[in-house]
């Protein structure tokens, strides 16, 4: 971007790249809580399907990220110092748009939203570690008290005849 763009052109593609990270981030979530219906059901096919699915969004999002991050810069484009953008440098984002613009009240309010959606991911991947960690328990105490089956062994069982023979012999 030169200096001679108007600066909202700026703020309205880093808007538009952050919605897409937002959308990218709730289809992570909504994933999420499927694994877990289907972890909770025991359907393991379909949790790996799931979690393959989120593989490649999780993909996508790095790269929107990535995104996110040039335009920020770009934005950015007087500031000498290197920053780390990656996960909102509040101090950074505070000098980079006004609360009084249309486009500062939605690229934060957009940044609260991308915040608080990546800590429910968060959140539901630790829940659904624990229902991993929980099948696997219960599966390993239902091996322990399973009883332990006898070796097979044909029992041989005379019938009256062979039981004479066999005193007569």
């Amino acid at each position: 971007m030169s200096n001679t763009d108007n600066p909202n052109d700026g703020l309205q593609r880093l808007i538009e790249v952050m919605r897409l990270e937002l959308s990218l981030l709730r289809e992570i979530l909504h994933l999420l809580k499927e694994e877990e219906e289907a972890l909770l059901k025991d359907e393991k096919d379909l949790a790996k399907s799931i979690v393959s699915k989120c593989s490649e969004i999780k993909k996508r999002v790095k790269e929107v990220q990535k995104e996110r991050r040039h335009a920020i810069r770009d934005l950015l484009c007087n500031v000498t110092q290197d920053i780390d953008l990656h996960h909102f440098n509040s101090e950074v984002f505070e000098n980079l748009v006004s609360e009084d613009d249309e486009f500062g009240v939605e690229t934060l309010n957009l940044k609260e939203q991308i915040l608080k959606i990546i800590s429910r991911i968060d959140e539901q991947k630790v829940r659904n570690t624990r229902t991993i960690r929980a099948a696997a328990d219960e599966l390993s105490m239902q091996a322990e008290i399973a009883p332990q089956k006898a070796p097979s062994s044909k029992l041989q069982t005379l019938g009256p005849e062979e039981e004479q023979e066999k005193k007569a012999s």
